[in-house]
């Protein structure tokens, strides 16, 4: 299949051809206007201001797609696949729209179907789209690896490749037009082709249809847009500061043996099975799930979602909270077997519930597991000797030996814990060091990487040598300049530092990659690996997300039990709100058995131990950077780095804590806590309180306020604690260790 220019086919718009890069396109011309036939119609969907296309960022993150709830439904006629191809090549531009399959119900049928349906918007749910047959049809190629074709620089020879290997006969030799999807040319899919091809299809067919047919023939695509309310991303991605690695991203191809797919598929009519109603699912829930049950005898359920999955419902902890609660589903509960989760999961929205556990909510309920409960019954008929091993709630067997009672003497004959940098770094599986740019974090990782690949002490703290390997994912060049400056500086040949460099950015969101870099860094071995930076290394993954975020840690523990126990360090960065630690996802704090901020104020910088597994934490280390030259560019200019210098007497930052509550928290703190001891948590809940004036007057309406000064205080005092200002002791509360503690 090629592209031939100027090609003119009967019954066809004539088309011209157009160069660019070296690649030849056919673009059609705008077709004439026909009549109006169901198969021929596009639904197109837009937002007012939400991208429907992914956005290149300058640190090499891809943002992703925004997600959208109500949008302006269009409908457009084409003329067969040069209509269609027209249209697509105006859609590219448009970064707020998409298009699904589903024929639109209409406004007054929406009005009737969706209880938040709002005037002149429609929401992308089933009930408002029909599953009407059309003429065109997208097929999505996601991983196909081609063998003769460079998916981003020849992308026609690929998808050429790529449909002569994986559809069916009809699809060769007829037209299509094509589009690189917003992920190709990342480094995360080197060699794979990712790319949208659209066919013009002689008989319409509807999208349930066309989803039985690629099952059947087991067809290499993404079957998910053959859903009637799939969003087909049509729009190019937005290059935010970075560059674009695409030459050309879409096109037209002219066939050689016509314009339209000769699919046959049985015309036999595929039925829907049909859908319980709302008052028949809550039936069924009251035998499945005793929680639900619970909320319908209670009347705390106000609605069954469309999807079947959760029950919209008055929170039980709606007493807890400070003002109304919010919307129809404000508060939710998923049920059990949803979303990949077994157990059923209360979802409140109310900032009153944020990180409450779900103990908590079923204890509001006034929920008791009777069933778990008369399992524990049981336990008291049959006490002696354990079995090996049991099985838990879903049929996994749990062996018995790690919970096993032991004696006293027993378990204090195991090993103590053992360091990597004595009161620093902990032989762990995890550890984050994080700062915010320019803090200084890559060179101090080197300066610690370097002490324990040469087996020398840091700052007079002993060290156990081993072999180092760095992922220098971010900024490569950079970290090369840094090896040379340490070495010059430290009078050391390169040969003898025993560090290893992996020059990439692998995509640890993939368990496949993981195990290729583990695989890897078990050929040479390793006690230490350090992966800078952690966003490098989950391209277009949501850094907010536990699930991307959860997906990389998990591959580290692996690659570290691949190693025998080799620790993991990722290199993060702060957010915008520095005082609140480590951007994204505040599980990666609780995942780490080591966290140290490099934090900076103009040239002073310090490296502080926010928390240790088996160790003091709060103590800080300062440094600063100094710059040495490590040689000359071809125009004898020199080429400079920097390498840690050491201060003595820890950092000299002006550190103050984020907000008015939390700054007068901690001058309260500062005043009552002695130096060299602590004070008890509710007496310096109390003395904060007292700061706080509280007016319990009642308003206009006789209602009274309710006085929150006591939970603010607390909060305040947990948020110090979380940033390093205080810190949690055996009595109560305590002043950070000073600099340099041991």
């Amino acid at each position: 299949m090629t592209n031939s220019p100027d090609v003119t086919t009967p019954g066809r718009n004539p088309a011209k051809s157009v160069e660019q890069n070296g690649v030849v396109n056919i673009l059609p011309v705008a077709p004439a206007k026909v009549n109006a036939d169901p198969g021929r119609l596009m639904t197109i969907l837009r937002h007012s201001t939400n991208l429907l296309c992914k956005t290149w960022q300058a640190d090499g993150t891809i943002k992703p797609y925004d997600n959208a709830k109500h949008f302006t439904v269009t409908t457009e006629e084409v003329a067969g696949i040069e209509g269609l191809s027209h249209l697509l090549a105006k859609l590219e531009h448009d970064p707020h729209a998409c298009v699904i399959r589903g024929a639109y119900v209409g406004e007054q049928a929406a009005i009737e179907i969706d209880r938040e349906h709002r005037a002149g918007f429609g929401r992308r749910i089933l009930d408002l789209f029909a599953d009407a047959p059309r003429h065109w049809v997208l097929i999505e190629v996601d991983n196909f690896v081609p063998q003769s074709a460079d998916p981003v620089l020849e992308p026609v020879k690929a998808i050429d490749e790529y449909i002569v290997a994986s559809l069916p006969g009809a699809f060769h030799g007829v037209d299509y037009h094509w589009q690189l999807s917003n992920s190709a040319g990342s480094a995360k899919n080197a060699g794979k082709l990712k790319a949208h091809v659209w066919f013009w299809l002689a008989k319409p067919y509807s999208s349930t249809q066309l989803h039985a047919w690629a099952t059947a023939h087991s067809i290499d695509t993404d079957k998910s847009v053959f859903n009637p309310v799939q969003i087909h991303y049509t729009a190019a991605p937005v290059f935010d500061g970075a560059a674009n690695p695409v030459p050309v991203r879409s096109g037209f191809v002219v066939g050689l043996t016509g314009y339209a797919v000769e699919l046959a598929i049985d015309d036999t009519p595929i039925t829907a099975p049909v859908k319980p109603t709302t008052r028949q699912r809550l039936a069924d829930l009251q035998t499945t799930d005793p929680v639900a049950r619970m909320l319908n005898e209670k009347g705390m359920i106000k609605s069954l979602s469309r999807d079947g999955e959760q029950l919209n419902i008055v929170c039980p902890r709606e007493s807890e909270h400070s003002a109304e609660s919010g919307g129809e589903s404000s508060t939710v509960y998923r049920l059990p077997h949803t979303k990949g989760i077994a157990r059923g999961n209360f979802i409140c929205l109310h900032d009153h519930c944020k990180g409450v556990s779900q103990a908590l909510f079923k204890d509001a309920l006034g929920y008791v597991d009777e069933e778990l409960l008369t399992e524990f019954e049981a336990i008291a008929g049959s006490i002696g000797d354990a079995p090996a091993q049991i099985a838990d709630d879903q049929g996994n067997t749990v062996e018995l030996d790690a919970l096993r009672v032991q004696t006293v003497e027993g378990f204090c004959s195991k090993p103590l814990p053992t360091w990597i940098i004595k009161g620093v770094l902990p032989k762990a599986e995890l550890g984050v060091i994080f700062g915010a740019s320019g803090s200084g974090k890559s060179f101090l990782l080197l300066d610690l990487a370097a002490a324990i690949a040469r087996g020398i002490p840091w700052r007079d703290l002993k060290t156990k040598q081993g072999r180092v390997v760095i992922v220098a994912a971010e900024g490569a060049s950079g970290f090369r300049k840094r090896l040379k400056a340490y070495c010059h500086q430290h009078q050391l040949a390169q040969a003898d530092l025993n560090i290893g460099i992996v020059d990439a950015a692998p995509d640890l969101t993939e368990e496949a990659v993981a195990l290729v870099l583990a695989k890897s860094i078990s050929h040479q071995g390793a006690d230490l690996v350090i992966i800078d930076t952690l966003a490098q290394t989950m391209p277009g993954g949501n850094e907010n997300s536990g699930e991307d975020v959860g997906l990389v840690l998990k591959h580290c523990k692996g690659i570290s039990r691949a190693l025998k126990g080799a620790m993991v360090i990722l290199i993060h960065h702060t957010g915008k709100d520095s005082s609140k630690g480590a951007r994204g996802w505040s599980g990666l704090k609780a995942a780490a058995e080591v966290e140290i901020e490099v934090m900076r104020n103009n040239e002073s910088r310090a490296m502080v131990v926010g928390k240790v597994k088996d160790g003091p934490d709060g103590a800080e280390f300062g440094f600063k950077l100094h710059t040495v030259t490590i040689g000359f560019d071809e125009d004898g200019e020199e080429i400079t780095s920097c390498i840690i210098e050491h201060t003595a007497g820890g950092a000299t930052l002006s550190r103050t804590p984020k907000g008015c509550k939390n700054t007068l928290a901690l001058d309260t703190a500062l005043e009552i806590i002695p130096i060299e001891g602590s004070i008890a948590s509710e007496e310096l809940f109390k003395k904060i309180v007292e700061q706080v004036p509280f007016d319990g007057r009642p308003d206009e309406n006789g209602k009274k306020p309710r006085d929150r000064r006591r939970e603010k205080a607390m909060l305040a005092v947990d948020a110090l604690i979380e940033s390093g200002f205080l810190r949690r002791v055996e009595g109560g509360i305590a002043l950070p260790l000073a600099p340099n503690a041991p």
